[in-house]
């Protein structure tokens, strides 16, 4: 038993509890947040193995090791995406919610890469670096907890200053954040692999920041022409 592993774990669980919680906060049918559960948690698991094994390790694709947590990810919001097809009223609230498990399970899931160093970046010996495999580094998934904790506690700040936000402002202004985040990271890193010029991850990020723009703009035009609506009315 490991701590990488156990924490792991650890996240997906705690960030499914707090998917079902949040949906039912939101007024969403509990039902169907145990079944968005049940479906997207093998489809990211199988994704963000074969992103990683497609794009940074090709012998690793039939050993079952290896995962890129950015393909998990964005398949997992394409296959929520789809699912909410049928219900675009509620669908940002959908999204909202997992961006508060994500944040909690991605926070603990981190916790367990850095305990073992699984996120090295570059030599270095800035202050920030951590001694590890016999030299100084870049700790990416300690760069990502400060991220995720900063970015949870400006979220609970904002909820407590306003008692509802925007259905689906959350999801946008952490996708943004985060894409960003994985951008800037990828340049910290020495991947096997770059794509004209950027790492795999970097493209994930760029993928995922663009996501969070469109869907801010979206929302930006849904809360104006409510407004509109309101005035004339």
């Amino acid at each position: 038993m490991y701590a990488h592993g156990i924490l792991l774990a650890l996240g997906s669980v705690v960030g499914s509890v707090i998917f079902v919680n949040r949906a039912q906060t939101f007024c969403l049918r509990k039902r169907t947040a145990v079944i968005i559960i049940l479906l997207l948690a093998p489809i990211g698991l199988l994704a963000s193995h074969l992103t990683y094994s497609l794009l940074e390790d090709p012998s690793s694709l039939l050993e079952l090791q290896g995962i890129s947590s950015l393909g998990g990810i964005l398949a997992g919001l394409l296959a929520l995406a789809l699912f909410t097809f049928r219900h675009p009223e509620p669908r940002w609230r959908w999204f909202d919610a997992a961006a508060y498990a994500g944040l909690w399970g991605a926070l603990i899931a981190r916790l367990g890469c850095f305990l073992a160093h699984d996120r090295i970046g570059l030599p270095t010996s800035s202050r920030f670096s951590v001694a590890c495999f016999g030299g100084s580094y870049y700790d990416l998934a300690l760069f990502e907890m400060v991220f995720l904790v900063a970015f949870l506690t400006f979220l609970i700040w904002l909820e407590l200053r306003h008692a509802r936000l925007v259905p689906g402002v959350a999801f946008s202004a952490l996708a943004v954040s985060y894409g960003t985040v994985r951008l800037i990271l990828g340049q910290l890193s020495e991947p096997p692999q770059r794509y004209l010029g950027l790492a795999p991850e970097q493209w994930g990020g760029a993928i995922l920041l663009v996501v969070g723009a469109f869907c801010w703009f979206r929302i930006k035009q849904f809360v104006k022409g409510e407004s509109v609506l309101t005035r004339s009315s």
